[in-house]
Formats: C-alpha cells, sequence, structure tokens
C-alpha cells in the first residue's frame, strides 16, 4: 500500500511515485520540535530517509556538534532560541550543515529573515508534500 505522503508527492516524470533515497547515501535528517499531525514524519519515511528527533534548538545543536547530519527541520517558531540563533549555533558546530526552516504561511520578510541568517531554504507548512520533497531528497542523494 502506499502511503499518503507518497499520494501527495510529485517528482517529474514519475506521476506521484517516491524515489527512495539509495541505500549508499543514506544520511541522517534532524527534525527539531516536531509539529502537531505527523506529516513531516510520513514524508521523511516515504523518501525512506532516516531521521531523529529532537525537542528543540539546545538539542538539535549538541547532536549536529556530535554526528554527522545531511539537514535540519526546524519550525520557525522554537520554544528555547530564535530560529536565527539556531541557525547560527548549527553552522558554528558543523559548518555546511543544511537547516530548512518550516513555517506557517510565512510571511515575506520571516523568509528573508531567515535566509539572510543563513537557512537553506524556507518551505510553508501548507505546501510539506512538495516543498520538502523538492529540499531535502536531493541533500539525501548528495546532489
Amino acid at each position: 500500500l502506499r502511503s499518503y505522503a507518497q499520494t501527495l508527492i510529485y517528482f517529474p516524470g514519475s506521476h506521484g511515485t517516491i524515489h527512495p533515497v539509495p541505500p549508499t547515501s543514506r544520511k541522517k535528517v534532524l527534525y527539531v520540535q516536531p509539529l502537531a499531525g505527523g506529516e513531516v514524519e510520513r514524508l521523511l519515511h516515504a523518501m525512506q530517509a532516516p531521521f531523529n528527533q529532537c525537542a528543540g534548538g539546545r538539542e538539535a545543536v549538541t547532536i549536529a556538534a556530535s554526528r554527522p547530519l545531511t539537514c535540519v527541520l526546524t519550525p520557525l517558531q522554537l520554544a528555547d532560541m530564535s530560529t536565527t540563533t539556531l541557525i547560527e549555533a548549527l553552522h558554528n558546530a558543523a559548518p555546511g550543515l543544511k537547516v530548512i526552516v518550516i513555517a506557517d504561511n510565512p510571511a515575506v520578510s520571516e523568509a528573508v529573515a531567515v535566509m539572510q541568517a543563513g537557512a537553506h531554504a524556507v518551505v510553508d507548512s501548507h505546501r510539506l508534500s512538495t516543498g520538502l520533497y523538492h529540499q531535502v531528497a536531493p541533500l539525501l542523494r548528495g546532489a
């Protein structure tokens, strides 16, 4: 059976089929302060992307400093620090680490602020099925 996420994700030429991450290039994704509903988790499972979750920004920085990660997914609003502070701390702990910010209907000013802080991308939470896939899958494949 196909998962809900697999039916939503479109990849050019595949008509909704998910292309799993090649086994030789599996890298971990870190998902900070998971959102309610589990949609991000379903998408990561559909991509067959290995991932870990953590409760907040401080824990994310500790994890990033201790193990290699492909990227970090974080909501725009964190309980323990600002997103711009998190991005800076992650880049100090793991230079080159990609940070993808998930925002609920982000204003242009919010998106610009986190991009200027060094975010790899900003994904609208209402468009996770396409936005997140197109940002995370190439990173997992090493593209």
